[in-house]
């Protein structure tokens, strides 16, 4: 046994060594054994059924059918044999017999709990795996690869579900990067992914989750924020401090540069259909724009209004 452990470690061969184990053990060691030490009467019995277990957890498909089908042919000849021929085994007195399966049953008992835990072991860490797996797939079916915000199937699928049903208590808001083309003209795609995960998890902040808010990124550089709110001011309020987070946001890389977004902001309950919704905020987008950006154009400033109706 020593000898094939020793040639698995040197030789990295270790399925087909664990397979020469089952064969010594079940078709020698256990056969001899159960000859020297009384055969039937002994407590050989029990070690057979720890032995034949040996070949169900290391072993796989046909290797593991052979070898358990061998083993089994080699363990029940034994019995069959001492059972034609009495004298074949060594003869133990009664007191000898009990001791052994005395010892025996604790041996075995220890060995099957052993297996026995080490599969459930293995069993929970594959499911807690295909658990884990399964979390991370759902994720990266809902989430934006590169802000970790919700992609726009998520945000159609909360508009119908959630905002359309309560348009009351729900406001949208939607931003754009001013300028954004020309950072990544000017300063590279790599700064620029930066700028899009660094705005995303400013405006991720904010977001009440546990009050069924999302945000989701709506394309390139847009981005949109279903906000949950009885009073307009005070989610305008929170849309705008998010607008100065960003504005007054540090960049390592380039330290007198100066990001800004603009963004329209509408309440919910004033519009018929979720992409009326979207639209309006849309063109409140680019009525910040056309007013200078760096800000939050409304639905409820008259000035913006007047605007939109010329446009």
């Amino acid at each position: 046994m020593i000898t094939i452990m020793i040639f698995a470690y040197k030789k990295n061969a270790y399925h087909k060594c664990y397979i020469a184990m089952c064969y010594f053990l079940n078709c020698i060691f256990l056969p001899l054994n159960f000859y020297t030490c009384g055969g039937i009467d002994s407590g050989m019995i029990l070690y057979y059924l720890v032995s034949i277990f040996l070949c169900v957890p290391c072993l796989k498909g046909k290797s593991r059918i052979i070898t358990f089908v061998i083993s089994l042919i080699m363990l029940e000849g034994t019995m069959i044999v001492s059972m034609i021929f009495p004298d074949a085994a060594n003869s133990i007195t009664r007191q000898q017999s009990y001791n052994d399966m005395i010892i025996t049953f604790i041996i075995t008992s220890c060995c099957l709990f052993a297996f026995s835990s080490a599969i459930i072991n293995s069993y929970e860490k594959e499911r807690n795996k295909r658990e884990l797996l399964l979390k991370q797939l759902e994720i990266i079916s809902k989430r934006d690869a590169l802000t970790g915000l919700y992609n726009r199937r998520v945000l159609f699928e909360f508009l119908e579900n959630n905002v359309a049903k309560n348009k009351q208590l729900y406001h949208i808001a939607m931003f754009d990067i001013d300028n954004f083309k020309l950072i990544n003209d000017t300063y590279g795609h790599v700064f620029g992914d930066k700028v899009l995960s660094e705005i995303s998890s400013e405006i991720s902040c904010v977001v009440l989750h546990d009050k069924d808010e999302i945000a989701a990124r709506y394309g390139g550089e847009e981005f949109v924020y279903l906000i949950k709110d009885e009073s307009a001011s005070n989610a305008y309020e929170r849309i705008e401090q998010i607008r100065k987070n960003i504005a007054t946001h540090h960049w390592e890389e380039h330290k007198n540069l100066n990001i800004t977004i603009s963004g329209g902001f509408i309440s919910c309950k004033k519009y018929d259909d979720i992409m009326q919704m979207l639209s309006e905020a849309d063109k409140l987008l680019y009525v910040a724009k056309g007013n200078g950006k760096n800000q939050i154009a409304n639905d409820f400033s008259n000035k913006q209004k007047t605007y939109l109706q010329t446009i």
